[in-house]
């Protein structure tokens, strides 16, 4: 259990630098760093954590999490992506009235 978090951060890392364009980036930011994220689920298993390994789990968790969301970052920054994949087609406003 003590390992998950260098297993997260090993594979995490790994993935994100495969991610070639800005829909595999969010795919990734999804399963990582997302509500039901592999992250998120991490962390949750730290009550399952012997008590005497808590502390040192919860360290390691929190610094797995800032250095994936650090290499986000830098990822989104040097795929020139934004936050999100645009959709594809002109940007309409609806709720603007007709003519």
């Amino acid at each position: 259990m003590i390992e998950l978090p260098d297993t997260l951060e090993r594979e995490g890392l790994a993935s994100l630098h495969s991610a070639a364009d800005a829909d595999a980036l969010e795919a990734w930011r999804l399963k990582y760093l997302g509500g039901s994220g592999l992250l998120k689920d991490m962390m949750g298993r730290l009550r399952e954590v012997p008590k005497e390994q808590k502390p040192q789990f919860g360290k390691r968790s929190n610094e797995v999490k800032a250095r994936l969301e650090s290499a986000y970052e830098e990822r989104k920054s040097s795929l020139g992506a934004s936050a999100a994949p645009r959709a594809a087609g002109p940007l309409i406003d609806v709720t603007e009235p007709g003519v």
